[in-house]
């Protein structure tokens, strides 16, 4: 029998105060949605998951994504204190961000960025399990900690720790690694029979795992409205934003022969004609790309994930977005998958 595919909210903050972001979790929990995600751009993912976790008691906090710029110790001892805060319900997802953000922000290379990924997480779970009496070291080829003491002993319930993946590389890393993989948006799940999940089940035989036993899931632009057309003219946004500023996003655009059309985009966006790349997302690609249309529309198109992934999670769009548009279509999508 295939199972259902679990339905999540993701959260970046953008036009969304912390206070309304606690709102709306509020909402989530009481619709009986399956996790509350939140990124890390707008607003710090631990500080917002912290907040929320004080005013939620059962619904599951994750991370998406946390990115690598804390140093071990920095982050091992955050995800612990909010794994406690919570009650043992946090997921920690990890990402990368992009190299801008790496090199012009934190002064961190962002060279043999699968290697970086694959110690980071090792790393952490080697730290979780210092105590006063049992120092411990990680010696890797990027990340080296001598000597660490977790004050508080070693840790009895880390999170699960997830990767986040745009292309088969980190993927494969995931497999080898995570105990679950967050795939990243403006995916079709061609793209994810054919390309990412078979990288994740190479990655998890590698290392002697079965991809059986990682969750997976995807993020998901969603727009739900009380028509198609409107809908759709959300989710043209943030397909446009995405693909107007991350690199990674070309292969899964060929795939489905909207090469030239993401050529264009890429070109309006780099000229400032934001509005021009919105009005080029077609049809085919917000039906392609993401999860759009009236409530019964949304809540049938998500069974194109059934026996597929474990999880969507869904993403409103806020790109060119005014902040009542926004917390709107939030509300929409919590109600369209209330139990």
């Amino acid at each position: 029998m295939t199972r259902h595919v679990r339905v999540d909210i993701h959260f970046t903050g953008d036009r969304l105060p912390v206070s309304e972001v606690m709102r709306l979790s509020r909402l989530a929990e009481h619709a009986r949605l399956g996790c509350i995600w939140h990124a890390e751009a707008f607003h710090d993912s631990l500080v917002s998951l912290a907040a929320i976790a004080g005013i939620t008691r059962d619904i599951r906090l994750g991370s998406n994504i946390t990115q690598w710029t804390r140093t071990l110790p920095n982050l091992e001892i955050a995800a612990g204190d909010l794994q406690e805060i919570c009650g043992g319900r946090f997921t920690l997802g990890l990402g990368t961000g992009v190299r801008e953000w790496n090199e012009d922000w934190h002064g961190i290379a962002f060279d043999r960025p699968l290697r970086r990924m694959r110690e980071y997480v090792q790393g952490l779970r080697v730290l979780w399990t210092a105590g006063v009496d049992n120092p411990v070291g990680f010696d890797g080829e990027i990340f080296r900690v001598r000597n660490y003491v977790r004050f508080n002993g070693p840790m009895p319930n880390p999170p699960p720790v997830h990767v986040a993946a745009s292309l088969s590389g980190m993927a494969r890393v995931a497999g080898a690694v995570a105990d679950g993989v967050n795939f990243n948006a403006v995916h079709s799940t061609a793209w994810l029979r054919e390309v990412l999940l078979p990288a994740v089940a190479d990655g998890a035989r590698s290392a002697g795992r079965r991809v059986e036993d990682l969750a997976l899931g995807v993020l998901l632009i969603t727009a739900v409205a009380g028509t198609r057309a409107e809908a759709f003219r959300l989710a043209r946004h943030q397909v446009a934003y995405f693909l107007g500023v991350a690199p990674y996003f070309e292969p899964v655009l060929k795939l489905h022969g909207f090469d030239t059309d993401y050529a264009r985009i890429r070109t309006l966006f780099a000229a400032g004609d934001t509005a021009a790349a919105i009005e080029a997302i077609s049809d085919d690609m917000v039906e392609t790309f993401t999860l759009s249309g009236t409530p019964d529309e949304v809540r049938r198109k998500v069974a194109r994930y059934d026996g597929l992934l474990d999880f969507v999670m869904m993403f409103a769009p806020s790109f060119g977005l005014d902040r009542a548009q926004t917390i709107a279509n939030h509300e929409s999508m919590i109600a369209a998958f209330a139990a």
